[in-house]
């Protein structure tokens, strides 16, 4: 349960936020594809924190429009009008740079782990080397 605690607590807080202030007072068909672009782009330009120089990033910008995608998915099935989110991709987000082992490191990482763990130490970072 707690999960479900935070996850709700997490769409609250986007609700609330930024979704109600920005749409709160329009009717949900009146939104069109312009006005959920300009939103998009106008959370890139939110500050926050002590400083006000942290902006949001890519993923809670897409964590913000997915949940406006849904709500607008819901009410255009519900009510029956054209669903304004077509065609709206998410941000395109930069993947981690990965560093794997070198052989060297990985023979001195099996080197030194406790002998019981060796062969699972062995199989992981094999099973990993061909992923």
């Amino acid at each position: 349960m707690n999960g479900d605690r935070a996850i709700g607590k997490k769409i609250k807080i986007i609700l609330n936020k930024y979704l109600l202030p920005e749409f709160g007072g329009k009717a949900v068909h009146a939104i069109k594809k312009p006005d959920l672009l300009t939103f998009r782009s106008s959370l890139a330009k939110v500050c926050y924190g002590k400083d006000g120089q942290s902006s949001l990033s890519v993923a809670r910008i897409n964590q913000i429009m997915i949940l406006l995608r849904m709500i607008l998915e819901e009410a255009s099935d519900r009510h029956e009008f054209e669903m304004p989110y077509k065609n709206i991709k998410n941000l395109k987000q930069a993947r981690p740079d990965v560093n794997p082992f070198t052989l060297s490191e990985v023979w001195l990482i099996l080197k030194h782990v406790r002998a019981d763990y060796k062969l699972l130490h062995y199989s992981l970072l094999y099973r990993n080397a061909y992923q």
